[in-house]
């Protein structure tokens, strides 16, 4: 019997993880409360008119308010489902979730988003399209850092399709620092150990010689 011993898969250039935000209000609040992980990249863009003509950037998850003005100087209204489809043909690779402070501000309750049976604060609901956040009132104040960090920790595990968001996930994960693998594998140690676990297991097979066994 033989083994042999295959060469080390070629680690992947580091990156940081990319973050697009569609927010008009409070930009300086979204780009700040990021700030602290130092593993990530945050771009801001305040119209429906500078997303369309976003080039050469690749997110990896992208943040959608869901009133926007059309273009600078008009009033906002509700673009979510026009962003929304505008960032998935731009953006294929990108997993999207919408975030709106409406809640916050009581304009917008969880039976107007489309469940026949309305929604608690708290709970997901999945449109066509994308998870659409009904968080929780006190992550719906946009002024706040925390409510920022709490919306993209939400975001990530309101994703559904637990086979897209570990293939997109994986390949996100492979390139970042081990701090930024970290925060990201905790987001799912409770909501979804078994993605977490599934994670893991890829990242520490890439990260070893694999073998091959022979008999002669």
């Amino acid at each position: 019997m033989l083994r042999e011993k295959l060469p080390k898969e070629k680690e992947p250039q580091q990156r940081p993880f990319r973050i697009l935000i569609l927010e008009d209000q409070f930009v300086e609040e979204a780009r700040e409360a990021f700030s602290s992980l130092k593993w990530v990249e945050v771009k801001v863009v305040s119209t429906l008119k500078e997303l369309k003509e976003l080039e050469e950037y690749e997110p990896d998850l992208v943040i959608l308010d869901r009133n926007v003005p059309e273009e600078e100087g008009k009033e906002p209204q509700d673009l979510l489902e026009k962003a929304a489809g505008l960032v998935k043909s731009k953006f294929p690779q990108a997993l999207v979730i919408g975030y709106s402070s409406l809640f916050h501000h009581g304009a917008i309750q969880g039976a107007e988003i489309g469940a026949e049976k309305g929604a608690e604060i708290g709970e997901i609901i999945e449109g066509n399209i994308m998870p659409v956040l009904i968080i929780p009132k006190e992550l719906g104040d946009k002024s706040k850092r925390d409510s920022w960090l709490g919306a993209f920790k939400i975001g990530l595990r309101s994703i559904s399709n637990v086979e897209l968001l570990e293939k997109k996930l994986f390949e996100v994960l492979r390139s970042l620092p081990d701090e930024g693998k970290k925060f990201i594998l905790d987001i799912y140690a409770e909501a979804n150990p078994e993605l977490k676990e599934a994670l893991e297991r890829r990242l520490k097979y890439t990260g070893e010689s694999k073998e091959t066994i022979s008999t002669e």
